[in-house]
């Protein structure tokens, strides 16, 4: 037993009982409640990511997807390895390619293709980078890189997002046949060929799955708690889903033997955990880690109860025909329905009607079967590739090509391609003294107020501006929900003695490439204190995803403990001040008028708490918040300075005025910079060809570095 690139002289290595075994064992790929398990899962997350509160937790049938897949996957390398000896690598991906390749290629290229012309350039341009990501199968690298939760809704929306799942997949799938043919290779030098080694081949199989899986879960419950954005993307966050599946499948012959009745009880309950998790999970639970065990769990029941289990097991629903049907057209239906909800939203411009989401997800089982019919099962049929297994592998390099050279034509001829830093239409200089900044803002409110054209060009380009920003490095910063603490780091003149501290959220962060170099030419030493939506207040509990924001409260006191240890010689503070809030001791939302009274005791507290550590406080302004992305925006076809343009946020603009009577009570400093980005009732997104705003609520770096001149001199450096 062993790996081999491919299969020359395969041996009979099994009597005629393991042979009987074997065959029948290759039954479970064929198994309707199998096909079931499949309509399950697709249907779980079609009906999740379209909004149907009652399965909010539907996104669990991707779990379902791996279980299934390492039962099937796994059976099918095993019984390779016992009829022939060895693994054929190549045959192993051409078989795959044959699966996969032909249905995502279209899908991908479909995509491409509509997106041309219904996304801004800006967006388009996103689109094109997740479509090269997810073409070599590491679109969950990708969005784990960008840190954008799956759940997020003030995000782009990728079409190709889901593509993730299958990453994970074909990633643990590079792993995998060779472990298995390791464990083969093993077993045949110390047991030799015979019905013993095979069954220490399949339980060695069993106990490696079963230590991976265990490895695995640790993992995922770790990094679930530390960094769940990377964790809900990762392959080794997933792997022991694939791996429980591959443990039932090279335990067939030992679940034989389980009582039937038990079997049938098992696939019941295995149900009852999949329906139970969709029904109750939420976007907000921690996933995967322990969470996922429940369906996980469940797949696996379900898997071993129908093993040989009785009529009256769950085979009974998830063997009915119209199950089938859908079980049949999953792995198509799961690639169409994410593209066919998501792109509609953009063509009409705001959010699609229930009953609309409910016809675009039958939209999607329609051109899932004709995906099935004509583009799935004749591959798999294919005569040319039939004959001589390798030639699949050619299915590789092809799809790839094409998919690739189609999205290089659409970048070339629908993206903008507007050098960073180019000058047509009139920017302000990066010296602009504050008076001709604040006329050159109160000229760019009133040509939106006129809807007056976009410039031609702007500083930084779209396809770039939603990456125009100062960013910590990873661990200088609390970045992700669960985290309280950081790494102190140093920026400016890291060698000085004297100190300042920022604190606050990324509306500090984003001041920071500022204040650090100001520092640094004045011989300071800048410590950054920074927890993501989390506003530098003391004995105050923000609200955050519908509950209330403990880890930002714990994270406030840790911060203020650091500073009483620094006693830097200023600390500059800086935040969104929208934030909702809760009653600290109760933990009840308040609602807006008690908000802003517990925000402003929270200021009270915090300069209080301050002024015993620090000889100077500089509190910086808040910046409004847009309606939608500005690159979104401003890359519409359409879109005017009309279009892009919001006014200050009452809630701002009031807790400005809050730190602003605040600081001037202690003898700290306000630093208003509202007047160079807003007039009396209008804040431009544009202002001269230079886009302030990177996202909805955080400035460019581009504008920041506008406005240095004035924000020295607020700040007194």
């Amino acid at each position: 037993m062993g790996v081999t690139t491919d299969v020359r002289e395969p041996q009979q290595l099994l009597t005629r009982s393991a042979l009987r075994a074997t065959r029948a064992s290759t039954q479970e790929g064929r198994r309707p409640d199998i096909q079931g398990m499949r309509a399950i899962g697709v249907l779980a997350v079609m009906l999740s990511h379209a909004g149907i509160t009652s399965v909010a937790g539907g996104y669990v049938g991707v779990d379902v997807f791996f279980v299934i897949s390492g039962f099937l996957i796994t059976g099918i390398i095993t019984r390779e390895v016992e009829r022939t000896g060895s693994i054929s690598i190549a045959g192993f991906y051409a078989r795959r390619a044959q699966r996969i390749l032909p249905a995502a290629a279209v899908v991908l290229l479909s995509v491409i293709v509509v997106s041309a012309f219904t996304y801004t350039s800006g967006d388009l341009s996103l689109i094109l980078t997740d479509v090269r990501w997810t073409t070599f199968f590491a679109q969950n690298i990708n969005l784990a890189q960008e840190g954008s939760g799956y759940f997020s809704t003030d995000t782009f929306v990728s079409p190709v997002q889901h593509f993730w799942s299958l990453a994970v997949e074909e990633q643990f799938y590079l792993a995998w046949p060779l472990v298995i043919g390791s464990v083969a290779w093993v077993v045949n030098r110390r047991r030799g060929r015979s019905r013993a080694s095979r069954r220490s081949f399949l339980l060695a199989c069993a106990v490696v799955a079963l230590v991976i899986s265990a490895i695995s879960l640790a993992w995922s419950v770790h990094a679930t708690a530390v960094s769940p954005q990377i964790a809900y993307y990762s392959t080794f966050t997933r792997g022991y889903e694939l791996g429980i599946g591959a443990a039932v499948a090279v335990l067939i012959e030992q679940l034989r033997q389980v009582p039937s009745p038990v079997k049938g009880l098992a696939s019941w309950l295995g149900l009852a955990a999949v329906v139970v998790a969709c029904a109750t999970y939420t976007a907000d639970a921690p996933f995967p880690g322990y969470q996922a065990l429940l369906p996980v769990m469940g797949a696996a029941l379900i898997l071993a109860g129908g093993i040989d289990g009785p009529a009256w097991g769950a085979r009974t629903v998830l063997g009915l025909r119209p199950m089938r049907f859908i079980g049949d057209i999953s792995y198509s239906l799961y690639l169409w329905h994410w593209p066919m909800l998501v792109i509609p939203v953009v063509l009409r411009g705001h959010p699609i009607s229930l009953v609309g989401r409910i016809g675009l997800m039958l939209a999607s089982i329609v051109m899932a079967w004709l995906s099935y019919r004509f583009i799935e099962s004749p591959v798999r049929s294919w005569s040319f590739i039939a004959r001589r297994r390798r030639r699949g592998l050619m299915l590789w390099p092809a799809a790839v090509v094409a998919v690739l050279v189609t999205a290089l034509g659409t970048q070339t001829l629908y993206v903008q391609t507007v050098a960073v830093g180019a000058t047509t239409g009139s920017g302000p200089a990066a010296t602009v003294s504050p008076s001709a900044l604040r006329k050159d803002v109160l000229t760019a409110a009133q040509q939106a107020r006129d809807g007056a054209p976009l410039p031609k060009t702007f500083q930084p380009q779209l396809t770039a501006v939603f990456d125009d920003f100062w960013e910590p490095t990873s661990s200088c910063a609390a970045l992700t929900e669960p985290q309280v603490t950081h790494t102190l780091c140093a920026y400016g003149d890291i060698t000085s003695s004297r100190t300042i501290v920022v604190w606050g959220d990324s509306h500090a962060g984003q001041w920071m490439g500022a204040i650090s170099d100001f520092a640094k030419q004045a011989h300071l030493k800048v410590i950054l204190i920074e927890k993501g939506s989390c506003v530098p207040l003391v004995d105050t509990l923000p609200f955050r995803n519908g509950s209330p924001y403990d880890e930002c409260a714990a994270h406030n006191t840790w911060a203020m403990q650091q500073i009483a240890r620094i006693k830097p010689e200023r600390v500059i503070l800086a935040g969104a001040y929208v934030t909702q809030m809760n009653d600290p001791g109760s933990k009840t939302y308040l609602e807006p008028a008690e908000a802003d009274v517990a925000f402003q005791r929270g200021i009270q507290r915090t300069l209080s708490a301050l002024g015993a550590h620090t000889k100077r406080i500089d509190v910086m302004s808040d910046n409004t918040s847009l309606v939608k992305y500005s690159g979104r925006c401003l890359g519409s076809r359409t879109a005017t300075r009309a279009s892009c343009v919001a006014g200050m946020h009452s809630t701002i603009a009031s807790r400005n005025e809050m730190w602003a009577t605040e600081t001037a009570k202690v003898g700290a400093h306000f630093a208003d910079m509202v007047p160079y980005l807003c007039d009396d009732t209008t804040c431009p997104i544009v202002i001269g060809n230079i886009v302030a705003y990177r996202d909805s609520n955080h400035l460019t770096q581009t504008y920041i570095d506008v406005l240095r001149p004035i924000l020295a001199k607020k700040l007194g450096f």
